[in-house]
């Protein structure tokens, strides 16, 4: 264990930013579950005929002439259904940070780094591609307007995030080559 005191303290920052993470994670997973319920109602219909499914399946009764609507629907079942699994992912990665002890070879905090950067990557490029399609889109739809200021939020918080845990493994690194030096024996 390392007793530096600039590590203890960049270690308890990294570990208030896992504790954070995880349980926005959970929150985004159940919300994103809960959105794909009905996707599930709407898919699954013609397989089931029951009232209580086709009182949810009316107000889409024009899927079965539009099959853009139904590839659409796909599409953003399996968008959800992979981004949930992403998201697990994430919260295991966060787990690393989340112990009280400084990690002794550091391969949890390059982990998370990594699985956070794609993560930051990947919500540049939503960033874009809605900013994009609220510029060209005529509708009124706010959803449009709505994400791109979502996601900006989460941008602005990811690289806040990253830029600490990367300070913390920095230092990490740097100590680590110092224990290393005096510890190295002499080959005479």
């Amino acid at each position: 264990m390392v007793s530096d005191e600039t590590l203890t303290v960049l270690w308890n920052r990294c570990r208030l930013i896992g504790i954070i993470n995880k349980i926005c994670l959970y929150f985004i997973t159940v919300i994103l579950v809960m959105y794909l319920l009905p996707l599930v109602t709407i898919i699954g219909y013609p397989y089931c005929k029951h009232d209580k499914w086709k009182k949810t399946y009316e107000m889409y009764h024009s899927v079965e002439k539009q099959t853009s609507v139904v590839t659409t629907e796909w599409m953003n079942f399996i968008f959800i259904c992979l981004f949930i699994a992403f998201l697990i992912k994430m919260i295991f990665v966060n787990n690393g940070l989340r112990s009280t002890d400084i990690p002794a070879d550091g391969n949890k905090v390059k982990s998370w780094l990594r699985w956070h950067i794609d993560f930051f990557v990947i919500s540049i490029a939503t960033f874009v591609g809605f900013l994009f399609k609220g510029r060209t889109c005529s509708s009124d739809d706010n959803i449009y307007y709505y994400i791109p200021l979502k996601l900006g939020i989460t941008i602005i918080v990811l690289m806040i995030e990253i830029n600490v845990v990367r300070k913390f493994n920095k230092e990490f690194n740097i100590s680590a080559i110092r224990r290393n030096q005096k510890c190295m024996p002499l080959n005479i």
